[in-house]
Formats: structure tokens, C-alpha cells, sequence
């Protein structure tokens, strides 16, 4: 059995407030969509944030890439990780609550068990393969009961899927190409995603209206400095203080708080049966995570699920 990290006050207090921010984003992208163009508004938030990161990178005097192999990685990411998935997941929520989004979302560990040995990497075993026939079949159920009323909705819903997807993969090809300092290759991938966005949304969104009611300033000041810089700089502080594995549980929690706040804020109804299915997505994730000696594929995900986390 792998052995754990003792949390500390200070490391509960960071943990709590990532579960909290990363939670929160969901409902102010579901917000922000309302009266913002959602391919332009992913690259504003995206903007702002590769702002702050590149003056905290040149006043701590951090490098740059220099050499096409530092390059490489960060391209690939700024599509992958960043404008792709992003593009997607502030569309989708014009078409599905944030809580909805963020239980979909929770399925990026199993999409990671799925790719991994196509790129080279161990096969799950009958154990974590089992839990992630009984999370998608949770998530099968949500889809039927809430998203067959519009077909929108099940679109909307697709394309969280596809985010997801998107994720896994940039999640496993982050971990073999990595070496550049996390605030420097984030600060490059979110300006550059920003940069494919705001083209998308140049010939998409040209006679889209931006509603600058003060819901859409806020919802996108928290998702540029606190969703984006902050949480990014205090996860990566909490990395160097704690195991992955520990670190990596709050993608299970960040489900939980976006759904208490679109009921608590939004005051939308959430049906008692969506809960039970949101739960058991987030169980089979967790069985899938659980360290197993035994077992290289939970092992490979409590490292992989570390670099997942440029989703919020």
C-alpha cells in the first residue's frame, strides 16, 4: 500500500479552498454564458489569467521555452488542455446546468483508465474495468432522465463527455512531456488557447452582443483570478506538501459543491434518483483511484489525475 502525507491545518485549508473554487467555477461558467458569447468568454478568462501567470513568472524570473522540445509539449497542450476543451465546456453549459457538467466531467479517471494503454500505458484490471461499467452506466442513467427532454441538452451533455476525453488525453501526455515550470507552460498554453478561441469566436460569434451585466463581471473575474491563477498556484503548492494520490481526491469532491450551489443559488430542484447516480459515479471514480499494489492502472491514475486539474 502506498503510503500517505500527514495533512497538516495549512494543507486542509488549501484543499477545502480548491474544492470550493474549482466547485464554484462550473456555476459561473453556467453564468457567464447567459449573457456572454461562450468561445469568446473562454478566451477572456483565459486572457486575464495568462496575465497574472506571466507577471508572477517574470518577477520570479522563471524560464521560458527555448528549444522546439520545450515547445512541442506546450502546443499540443494549448489545444488539447486548454481551447479544445474549454471551447466545448462553456458551449455546452448554455445547454446544461453546472452541476450536471461537473458530474459529467468527473468521469476524466475513467477516461484516463481508457486511453492509457493506447498510448502505451497498463491496462485496468477486472476491478477498476468493473467500477467503470457501473460509472457509466450512472452516467447513461443521468442522460436519460435529465437530458432527453431537449436535444440540445443531450448535445450539451456530449460534449462534456468529449472535454473529458480531451483531458484524459492531455493529462497522460502531460506527464511524459514535462519540464518546463507549471506557471510558465500554463501561462504559454492559456494564451495560445486564448488565441485559437478568439479566432473560433471572430467567425462563429461575430454578431454574438456581449452583455456586460454585473452577474457576467463577476462570474468572469472569479473564473480568470480565482479559477484559473489562484487555483492553479495553490494546487501546485499543495503537490509539493502531499501525495498525488491525496491531492488528486478532490476532483471527487468539486461534483458534490457544484451541485449544492446551482440548488442553493439557481434554486433549481435536484431529483433525489440524480443524486443517487451522481454518487455512484463518483464511488466507482474513487474505487478506480483506490492505490492497489497489485494493480498498475489505479497506481498510473493517482499520478495522471494530477495534471487534470487545468479544467477549472
Amino acid at each position: 500500500m502506498a503510503s500517505t502525507a500527514k495533512f497538516m491545518a495549512r494543507h486542509w485549508a488549501v484543499y477545502v479552498l480548491l474544492c470550493a473554487i474549482w466547485g464554484s467555477t462550473w456555476l459561473a461558467i453556467n453564468v457567464a454564458v447567459k449573457y456572454l458569447p461562450p468561445f469568446g468568454s473562454a478566451a477572456l478568462r483565459f486572457v486575464v489569467a495568462a496575465v497574472i501567470l506571466a507577471i508572477f513568472a517574470l518577477v520570479a524570473r522563471l524560464p521560458w521555452p527555448r528549444t522546439s522540445t520545450e515547445w512541442k509539449p506546450v502546443l499540443v497542450l494549448s489545444v488539447t488542455m486548454m481551447a479544445f476543451p474549454y471551447g466545448l465546456l462553456f458551449w455546452a453549459e448554455q445547454h446544461v446546468s453546472g452541476g450536471m457538467a461537473a458530474v459529467l466531467n468527473s468521469n476524466i479517471p475513467i477516461m484516463v483508465a481508457l486511453i492509457n494503454p493506447l498510448m502505451g500505458g497498463p491496462a485496468p484490471k477486472q476491478k477498476s474495468m468493473l467500477a467503470m461499467v457501473i460509472a457509466l452506466g450512472a452516467v447513461a442513467y443521468i442522460f436519460q432522465n435529465q437530458l432527453s427532454s431537449s436535444p440540445k441538452a443531450v448535445l450539451g451533455g456530449a460534449a462534456v463527455l468529449l472535454c473529458a476525453a480531451s483531458s484524459a488525453f492531455s493529462a497522460i501526455y502531460a506527464r511524459r512531456h514535462h519540464g518546463l515550470h507549471p506557471a510558465v507552460s500554463t501561462c504559454l498554453q492559456l494564451a495560445i488557447g486564448s488565441a485559437i478561441l478568439f479566432t473560433v469566436s471572430f467567425f462563429a460569434e461575430s454578431g454574438a452582443v456581449w452583455r456586460w451585466t454585473l452577474p457576467a463581471i463577476i462570474a468572469m473575474a472569479h473564473l480568470a483570478i480565482f479559477g484559473s491563477a489562484v487555483a492553479f498556484a495553490a494546487y501546485y503548492w499543495l503537490l509539493r506538501h502531499v501525495e498525488a494520490s491525496q491531492a488528486s481526491t478532490i476532483a471527487l469532491i468539486v461534483p458534490l459543491v457544484a451541485i449544492y450551489l446551482d440548488a442553493a443559488l439557481l434554486k433549481e430542484r435536484i431529483p433525489i434518483a440524480m443524486i443517487v447516480a451522481s454518487l455512484i459515479v463518483i464511488g466507482s471514480v474513487g474505487v478506480v483511484l483506490k492505490p492497489e499494489s497489485s494493480d498498475p492502472i489505479a497506481l498510473e491514475l493517482k499520478s495522471e489525475s494530477v495534471s487534470m486539474k487545468e479544467i477549472q
